[in-house]
């Protein structure tokens, strides 16, 4: 769930924008075309997007959870890539930067909770798992003990595809 927005807040001058040159290359990216699109289209996109993100989005999420306690899937849909090097060009960094969010935005857009757990190493690169729970049920879904009963149980499958590696993607100690 969104919280209120003051009007106001808009339209107040941010004191971090004297240093704006500082900020990555996708943050000024995204900012611009942001304000290209506020500048051009006021806020109909916007507008839109909200209600796609309550129907579109979210409902379909919600449905899936009303018969499932938590949904259970890789944080990232693929390996995790090495940073881009200094020569890279700005579409290479912003293409990097954003391909391995496939799985992490839906759930930004939609306000479920969900927790990444690293649960392994490959190539030297971590794995993450997320689980996603119900709204306003984040004591429920994502508590101590049941996180810790569903961690034991994928103990064992995760060891299988990560040898050496607890569920909290700790070493194991031999």
């Amino acid at each position: 769930m969104r919280g209120f927005t003051s009007p106001a807040c808009s339209t107040t001058r941010w004191a971090g924008a004297d240093r704006a040159d500082e900020f990555a290359d996708t943050l000024k990216i995204a900012s611009i075309f942001s304000k290209y699109t506020l500048d051009r289209y006021g806020g109909h996109y916007y507008a839109k997007a909200q209600n796609l993100r309550r129907r579109g989005v979210r409902a379909p999420m919600t449905r899936v959870l009303a018969t499932h306690d938590l949904l259970l899937l890789p944080t990232v849909p693929m390996k995790a890539t090495p940073i881009p090097g200094k020569d890279a060009t700005p579409q290479e960094i912003t293409r990097r930067s954003w391909e391995p969010t496939r799985n992490t935005c839906p759930f930004n857009v939609t306000g479920h909770p969900a927790i990444s757990l690293p649960c392994g190493m490959e190539d030297g690169r971590p794995i993450g798992l997320m689980l996603v729970g119900r709204h306003y049920a984040e004591e429920h879904d994502l508590s101590r003990r049941r996180r810790v009963r569903a961690l034991r149980r994928l103990d064992d499958l995760l060891t299988a595809s990560a040898p050496g590696m607890t569920a909290e993607g700790e070493q194991l100690r031999r």
